[in-house]
């Protein structure tokens, strides 16, 4: 048998039990005989995420070769310890990235929409919950995130109207029922319609 699959094994036994110190020392003899080892070098990075030392986590992905498997997962991980840093551009960069390997990932993309919200780079966010949107027509949740955004973006007009087509996809998407019946009562109008939705109840049709 390899030893190194053996060490692996090993290494993530310790990983879920949370001995994250005796994992990394799995991983790193593993990586000193088997240095191009990205699945084990993905692993170390995600222990060092774990033990909080975020600069040896982000050197163990930044190491994580393009035509590597793990290089988009190693990527989306890059975005999250630099925007933990406050990085944001150098997290939108990396997102970028890894969607140029799994280009439709909605996960992937809910992720560049938030950072681009952050950044507060509304119509670019705007523009990624909408390919959401078209990727699963069905989200309510897409339509809810679309409705916010115009309302950060000060349209108030399609806000409501994305809040909804978010109503209409799930009837009970209590964010959307209280975002429409506030901005309704703000507005002025309706206020009959708004405190039905505030309460949860959608008006007849």
């Amino acid at each position: 048998a390899d030893p190194r699959e053996a060490r692996t094994k090993i290494g993530l036994i310790y990983y879920e039990k949370g001995d994250f110190e005796r994992a990394a020392s799995e991983f790193n003899l593993v990586l000193a005989a088997d240095p191009e080892n990205d699945r084990v070098r993905y692993y170390l990075g995600s222990t060092y995420s774990e033990m909080k030392a975020y600069e040896r986590a982000l050197e163990e992905f930044s190491r994580i070769p393009e035509k590597s498997d793990y290089y988009a997962d190693a990527r989306v991980q890059l975005a999250y310890l630099y925007d933990r840093r406050g990085e944001i551009a150098k997290a939108i960069e990396a997102v970028q990235a890894a969607l140029q390997k799994k280009k439709d990932e909605k996960e992937i993309l809910a992720l560049l929409a938030s950072l681009y919200r952050k950044a507060k780079d509304y119509p670019k966010a705007i523009e990624v919950w909408q390919k959401i949107a078209a990727l699963d027509p069905k989200s309510d949740q897409a339509q809810f995130q679309l409705g916010a955004l115009y309302d950060e973006n000060k349209d108030k007009d399609k806000s409501v109207e994305h809040m909804k087509k978010a109503i209409e996809l799930n009837p009970q998407n209590a964010a959307a029922l209280n975002y429409l019946g506030y901005t309704w009562a703000e507005m002025g109008i309706r206020l009959d319609e708004a405190e039905n939705l505030r309460l949860g109840l959608l008006p007849e049709r």
